[in-house]
């Protein structure tokens, strides 16, 4: 997940474990905080397919093992951590954060290299001294905000975290490195006695219950798509239903295969952009510049979005915005689906289009029918497109 971590072979529909899409980013996009939540489950997910065995992850004959660990209780809270306060999240970070709930503390985590610790992130003019800020706001949220200036451009973020019910803020401790860049915040818990904790809770307002309409894609679909994920964990060791106790039984392999790839299918590039549905502003400056090959953009400085992304001239307009980017692509089916990019750029300055730019490129848009949105002709996929029929598994990106 996440950001120039990973270095795959460029194209969908390259896939990995159980049909999850290949991830493709090249260079330093910034970290998402919905990317960031997506990692921190997909981590929590993996850890809590325990194993009788340490070696191999199963018992004798491949049978899962039932968890030792509250599965459902770190998922909600990991949700809760990242969605109580998900508008209090802007802009991309250096790092990705590390949210772990431990029995007697919450610890965050993130590398944020070349920061100053302290510095006053609330006043522009401090920018050029990157000032890097840990604060509680209330009783239950930590805000992390940082600011750099890029030359004449001045860069900021903030991710806003809701504390679980019942921490010690009193005694939270705060560190970060200079050198490194490693930020680590632990909050304790309180040792309060239960009447203390429901008075407490009685006390507090709770902001999480947002409807999932209000939510971002990426997190509703998160949230949406948590009880199958859970459902799948706790019972994948069951016998499978109609058959009898010689079936085979599922193996650590097999669940932990259709687990990843429930996971790639709530990945936040296979969702629409925050605040989806909105149109281009009216005086956006959007060129066509060209209708190129795929093998044009293998080296290219980009970013993968997929599914009705693909097929959306907004949703790609808006993308490119949030990773601050000039340039998006698109390559869609004759269904809305298919595969799109956001880019810094091309690998080479004076790339010409390899079908020109006058003559148009695949299919116009779903949502526009004045632009287009290429064409991607994967007909042994059972995702054919009758405008880009030069060849088998044709891409054309406009």
């Amino acid at each position: 997940q996440g950001s120039d971590e990973i270095e795959m072979p460029f194209g969908m529909p390259n896939v990995v474990f159980g049909g999850m899409p290949v991830m493709v980013v090249r260079g330093h996009f910034g970290f998402d905080p919905w990317e960031d939540l997506h990692h921190n489950v997909q981590r929590v997910v993996q850890n809590g397919l325990p194993a009788g065995d340490k070696a191999t992850g199963e018992e004798p004959g491949g049978v899962l093992v039932p968890a030792m660990n509250p599965l459902e209780a770190q998922l909600g809270s990991l949700l809760d951590a990242f969605s109580g306060q998900h508008a209090g999240h802007f802009g991309r970070a250096e790092g990705s954060f590390h949210v772990e709930d431990h029995n007697r503390s919450l610890t965050i985590t993130a590398n944020l290299p070349g920061y100053k610790f302290g510095g006053d992130t609330q006043n522009l003019n401090a920018a050029a001294e990157s000032p890097l800020a840990v604060q509680v706001i209330g009783k239950r949220s930590l805000v992390v905000k940082g600011m750099q200036q890029q030359g004449p451009l001045i860069k900021s973020w903030q991710r806003s975290f809701q504390l679980p019910k019942g921490m010690d803020l009193d005694h939270m401790d705060v560190t970060y490195s200079s050198a490194s860049g490693n930020l680590t915040v632990v909050v304790p818990r309180k040792n309060t006695t239960g009447a203390a904790t429901d008075k407490e809770e009685e006390e507090e307002e709770d902001g999480s219950f947002d409807e999932d309409d209000d939510l971002p894609p990426a997190l509703r679909a998160l949230r949406q798509g948590m009880p199958g994920i859970l459902g799948k964990v706790q019972d994948g060791g069951a016998p499978r239903r109609g058959g009898g106790f010689l079936m085979p039984q599922p193996t650590l392999p097999d669940i932990l295969g259709e687990v990843l790839g429930m996971m790639g299918q709530m990945h936040p590039r296979l969702q629409g952009p925050e605040g989806g549905g909105r149109p281009v502003p009216e005086d956006a400056e959007v060129n066509f510049v060209g209708c190129f090959a795929e093998a044009q953009l293998a080296k290219a400085d980009a970013k993968y979005y997929g599914k009705t992304n693909a097929a959306s001239f907004s949703d790609m307009y808006w993308h490119a915005e949030a990773d601050h980017v000039p340039y998006f692509a698109m390559s869609r089916h004759g269904a809305a689906l298919g595969h799109a990019f956001t880019a810094h750029g091309f690998a080479h300055e004076d790339e010409k289009p390899k079908w020109g730019i006058y003559d148009g490129c695949g299919s116009r848009c779903e949502d526009d029918g004045s632009r287009w949105c290429g064409c991607s002709n994967e007909a042994t996929r059972n995702l054919p497109n009758g405008d880009c029929l030069e060849s088998e598994e044709e891409k054309r990106f406009a």
